[in-house]
């Protein structure tokens, strides 16, 4: 700031910043130093963008002033929210929300609201204290809150499940959420959805589809599940081995709507017999994994159901 702001021989301990939005006798920390033309203030907290200081001296108030947000090219974007399809099982688990830039610190759940048809604003997420970030801090794993999607828990019994079956929903994201540099996301994003009934059955690679490609190619291999499975699993839970006990290097990419996956090798298929091999973790969108459903109903008898297999047989064929 100008020194001409100030009457001559002004002292920097008699200059105070605050936020002119607050009623406060709180002034914003930091130091003054002064050279031949200006004041300059150094902060021990980062100023907020879209916000306006007051600046005064003995207790006068000399300048008003904003901080706005430079444009740059770059703004955070928010990339998917997965599940992608639009229609949802009544006892969803997770939401994850992909970024195109590290986001910050700012707790999520100010920043991601669920509305129902009615126009209200539920609140149906676990709210953690450490998020449940990648380590990049792009991919963001929000859960339901679990007690209230156990049938035999006290929050289900009492408050019921989040999502009602036959009900819309909007999943709505603020624009005003900040990435790791301070800048706020360039749209802000809504995610329609339809509620179904409950997913009370195991995913089971028994009645998965498998299309092999031909020997010679580094054309994909595509599984079809048949239904939405977890987009945080999927890529992590596969793996190919040929009969010599070979691991297949290569990429792993979920199809549209978490439905499949394919396979790209790193070099071009050989000839001959391969394995699938399925970690047991993978889960479907009610969290029900290979060998257990996640809210297995006390009041019924288990299923004497034989578990799925974990590998999947294939033969690559000239």
């Amino acid at each position: 700031m100008p020194n001409d702001l100030f009457p001559d021989n002004f002292k920097t301990d008699e200059i105070r910043i605050y936020v002119a939005e607050y009623q406060s006798n709180r002034s914003v920390l930091g130091s003054f130093h002064q050279t031949d033309s200006s004041v300059v203030f150094r902060t021990l907290i980062p100023l907020t963008y879209e916000v306006t200081y007051r600046i005064t001296y003995k207790h006068l108030v000399v300048k008003e002033t904003r901080i706005f947000q430079p444009v740059v090219r770059d703004m955070p974007q928010l990339l998917y929210v997965y599940p992608t399809t639009d229609t949802l099982p009544e006892n969803l688990l997770k939401f994850y929300f992909l970024f195109s830039h590290a986001m910050g610190q700012d707790h999520s759940l100010r920043h991601i609201f669920l509305i129902d048809e009615k126009g209200d604003s539920l609140q149906p997420f676990l709210n953690l204290s450490n998020e449940l970030w990648n380590n990049d801090r792009t991919l963001l794993n929000l859960w339901m809150d679990p007690g209230r999607i156990k049938r035999d828990l006290v929050p289900n019994k009492v408050l019921g499940n989040p999502l009602r079956e036959s009900q819309t929903y909007r999943l709505v994201v603020s624009d005003r959420w900040r990435d790791d540099r301070g800048y706020t996301l360039k749209n802000a994003y809504e995610k329609p959805f339809f509620v179904s009934g409950r997913d009370d059955t195991k995913p089971n690679p028994k009645y998965w589809t498998i299309s092999p490609p031909p020997a010679g190619s580094r054309q994909y291999l595509r599984i079809a599940f048949h239904e939405p499975l977890d987009y945080g699993l999927i890529k992590e839970c596969f793996a190919i081995w040929n009969d010599k006990e070979q691991f297949i290097e290569g990429n792993w990419m979920p199809d549209e709507n978490e439905t499949g996956i394919a396979f790209i090798p790193s070099s071009s298929w050989e000839k001959g017999n391969y394995q699938v091999r399925i970690q047991e973790k993978l889960e479907d969108l009610a969290g029900n994994n290979l060998k257990r459903l996640f809210d297995q109903d006390l009041e019924r008898q288990s299923s004497p159901n034989q578990p799925p297999r974990l590998t999947i047989d294939f033969t690559i064929a000239e």
